[in-house]
Parts: C-alpha cells; structure tokens; sequence
C-alpha cells in the first residue's frame, strides 16, 4: 500500500504511470492509500472510508501521494460507512459533467454514480446510495 505513512516502494510506481501517457492530463489528490492488484489498484480512503477500484494507467504515485486520472472510471466501488448526504453538491449543478448530478466523494475524489467517472474533487463523503454496475 502506498499512501500517508507508507513508502512508495511497496508499490512498482513506474507501472503506475506518471501523467504522461498519451499526452497531458490532469491527476487529482486522492486521499487514501493506494494497494496494487494486478492490472487494477484499489484505492482506499482515509479511516477505511470507501474505496475504489481503477486501472493502474490511471494512478500516478509520486513521493507517497496517491493521485487519479480526472476522466477515468472506476471498474469497482465500496461506498463511504461514514457520510454526509448533506455534503452532496446540488444535482443541477453538475450535470454539465454528470447527466443525472448524482456523485459520490470518496478520498476527496467525486465520481458520477451515472457511469463512475471522476469528475473532480470534493470535500466529505457521501455515496450514491445506488448499485456499482460498471
């Protein structure tokens, strides 16, 4: 696992990417620990919060920071044990990034419950009280 506390090398951070492939895009702090599954890495938050699951091209490991790929879907999910619904952003708000605006925060990561893509960051935790179905 790579994270806070938790030295990179227990991670191969060079099959991880580093932000480069295939152009510039933009990685977002994840807040969590990182632990590699072969071609996935599950992605936990802070206090066993939730996780996520997403393909290693996706996350970048740099120095015991865990960053995601904004724009990448997660092929799994655990929702948040601890959440506050209250802390969702207004659906209307985003459904320029999400059709339905339903998100969940997990990490300090927003994903669209629609299709499970990362669409920015956040601050809480809340789920999308729904079934993952990739």
């Amino acid at each position: 696992m790579v994270g806070p506390g938790v030295p990179p090398s227990a991670i191969e951070a060079n099959s991880m990417g580093n932000g480069m492939e295939g152009g510039v895009s933009e990685f977002l702090q994840f807040d969590g620990v990182a632990e590699r599954r072969g071609s996935i890495v599950r992605l936990t938050a802070v206090d066993d919060n939730g996780f996520i699951e997403i393909a290693t091209s996706d996350v970048s490991l740099d120095e015991g920071r865990v960053q995601v790929r904004q724009g990448a879907s997660a092929t799994s999910m655990g929702e948040p044990h601890t959440s506050d619904a209250n802390a969702r952003p207004n659906s209307t708000s985003l459904q320029g990034q999400c059709p339905s605006g339903i998100t969940c925060c997990i990490g300090s990561v927003q994903l669209c419950c629609d299709d499970f893509r990362i669409i920015g960051t956040c601050k809480g935790a809340w789920g999308c009280a729904k079934t993952f179905t990739p």
